[in-house]
């Protein structure tokens, strides 16, 4: 059901209401599955915003903070591959929820807290270099993971005179985010849910 729909296909026309059925009845290990199963075929489908519907229904059922936590994790852990096939991350997994909880976890929340701290200060010379020498010190101290959060800072260094040199590394950063996300889609290829790599069990009795 879930590759077809992420496919575009009309197989299932009720798909969205049997998931929501499935996740409101849900019990943690099948829960887990239909995590596991949604994470690989958004990994495997390039499905624009087709899972979006999906995500925000389960997450929405996890009420377990530590099975919450680590559905959080597994989906960052595997960022740079789910971004390359969602359209607009925060509306895949709900806006407050993907900047609350899981671009939080991420480097790339202090590009954004940059880009956002000097966005109504208009143009002004000061700001603007200093702006650049502080996306310029978190590039040099631990390297965003998003390609639209190094695409959104090669588009601002290049309206606000950032160096060649500067807008080079994010670019080759950027390229280490793509090959990354290639090396992350080869663990779900071909490779049924239930044998994945990489899921850690929340709880103490597995």
């Amino acid at each position: 059901m879930l590759r077809s729909t992420l496919n575009g296909g009309n197989d299932w026309p009720n798909a969205h209401r049997i998931w929501a059925k499935l996740c409101n009845s849900a019990d943690v290990n099948l829960r887990e599955r239909l995590f596991t199963e949604l994470l690989t075929w958004s990994i495997q489908i390039n499905n624009g915003d087709q899972s979006g519907i999906f995500w925000r229904v389960l997450l929405n059922r996890i009420k377990i903070t530590e099975e919450f936590d680590a559905c959080i994790q597994r989906i960052t852990d595997n960022i740079e591959v789910v971004e390359m096939n969602s359209n607009d991350l925060a509306y895949t997994f709900g806006r407050e929820r993907f900047y609350s909880k899981i671009i939080s976890k991420l480097p790339d929340r202090l590009v954004l807290d940059v880009l956002g701290i000097t966005k109504g200060f208009g143009s002004n010379l000061e700001i603007e270099t200093g702006t650049l020498e502080l996306l310029d010190a978190i590039y040099q101290k631990v390297t965003p993971r998003l390609s639209r959060i190094h695409e959104m800072v090669i588009q601002h260094a290049q309206a606000h005179h950032g160096s060649a040199e500067f807008i080079s590394s994010v670019q080759a950063s950027r390229t280490r985010t793509i090959e990354l996300a290639s090396d992350q889609r080869k663990k779900f290829d071909d490779v049924h849910p239930d044998k994945l790599p990489g899921w850690t069990s929340w709880r103490k009795n597995d």
